[in-house]
């Protein structure tokens, strides 16, 4: 059988079931749920109101629902026939999951109408399957669904939304990440200032660790947390933070909260303004005394 070629802008979600948690690590029980008929029914639009819930907005109505109930948007009866509509609707889950395309004819992710005001134009598009689309609406509004799933461990929740592009976007995003930080570090492993800093900066006490060790530590933290090494590696203000952490070990600058005192005297509310305080040339003199005393203390 030959299988149909999707369409370039093809989005396919699936709507997966939980079992209730109380369930979970029953197998019996597991194995009742799989078997067993679910499906999402009618829903009020919230706790306060008597609206039946539709997952779309009143424009977005008079756009998709004509063609389903075979009756325009102007006619007395076309609220009435949507609330009836929906208050009926009966979206079957099955055991593995309900799979609903919503893509878009010209554009995913912009919904069916864009405007361009500067051009004055405004962009009509209707989705690839209309009838996947009020159901994946109607379902990602519903008080029983979990939209993503990083929510579906709400133990409110019956059914989550699985979306395996934004799980392989997340993937690859992650990768991207993850690559980036270790060209990074192939550079900052090659000067052990440098490596000591970024295990500072990144929370790690670079002096408990044997210098032929550091840079194994490193590349294990930068593995654990590449946003942040990342970041570091872009700050201009790094060495400066750097610097700061080295005076407040040495107990040369006292930390209060954020601020930073030397012999009560404060000389920043937060980091930030202690590293610009340290570049401000009117302070040479003050500067020049911490780097002078954290020397002699390296040297002891």
């Amino acid at each position: 059988m030959v299988q149909k070629e999707k369409h370039p802008n093809s989005h396919e979600v699936t709507i997966r079931r939980l079992a209730p948690f109380n369930h979970d690590s029953q197998e019996d029980a597991n194995e009742w749920f799989k078997d067993a008929n679910r499906s999402l029914g009618g829903a009020f639009k919230n706790g306060n109101s008597m609206k039946i819930l539709t997952g779309l907005e009143p424009w977005e109505e008079k756009i998709l629902l004509p063609g389903i109930l075979s009756m325009d948007a102007t006619d007395k009866e076309f609220r009435k026939e949507v609330d009836k509509f929906y208050n009926n609707i009966n979206t079957k889950i099955p055991h593995d999951g309900l799979t609903l395309e919503i893509g878009m004819e010209q554009t995913n992710g912009k919904g069916l109408i864009t405007s361009n005001r500067d051009a004055e134009v405004t962009t009509y598009q209707n989705p690839l399957n209309t009838d996947d689309y009020l159901k994946y609406r109607h379902a990602i509004a519903h008080p029983q669904v979990a939209p993503t799933e990083a929510q579906k461990h709400d133990i409110t929740k019956s059914y989550y939304v699985e979306d395996l592009a934004i799980n392989k976007k997340k993937a690859q995003e992650t990768t991207d990440l993850k690559d980036e930080a270790s060209l990074k570090y192939l550079e900052v492993k090659k000067t052990p200032n440098d490596v000591a800093m970024h295990l500072s900066l990144l929370g790690v006490d670079y002096r408990s660790i044997e210098k032929d060790d550091r840079n194994t530590k490193l590349k294990e933290t930068v593995d654990k947390k590449p946003q942040e090494f990342i970041d570091n590696c872009n700050d201009e203000y790094a060495k400066d933070k750097f610097y700061i952490q080295r005076l407040v070990t040495a107990e040369l600058i006292v930390k209060e909260g954020s601020r930073y005192l030397l012999e009560g005297q404060e000389l920043g509310a937060t980091m930030m303004d202690f590293v610009l305080y340290i570049r401000d040339d009117n302070n040479t003199e003050t500067v020049g005394l911490l780097k002078a005393r954290l020397k002699e203390l390296a040297k002891a």
